[in-house]
């Protein structure tokens, strides 16, 4: 990140310097969230689908890959994963 300098904030271990970098970038970002429509039709089922297959909640970082023909509902389907971890829903 341009001008930020690690020097003034860490003592150069770096896993303090890595946490302090992604919660400087944390707070820059912008927290937009991603809405899928109000009611989705099929959604429900493949969304299970992928939350059963990211397991144990114990793991801090999982990926899934959602792949297939263009037009197919990849992007809504990650959405609405997303929100339902993020919103706990």
């Amino acid at each position: 990140m341009q001008g930020l300098d690690l020097r003034k904030h860490l003592d150069g271990h770096e896993a303090e310097n890595i946490d302090y970098i992604v919660k400087e970038i944390s707070v820059r970002l912008d927290r937009t969230i991603l809405r899928v429509a109000i009611h989705p039709v099929g959604l429900d089922s493949p969304a299970k689908e992928v939350i059963s297959l990211l397991g144990d909640e114990s793991i801090d970082v999982r990926i899934v890959g959602i792949i297939g023909m263009g037009g197919i509902g990849k992007t809504t389907l990650a959405k609405e994963n997303g929100e339902r971890i993020i919103g706990g829903g």
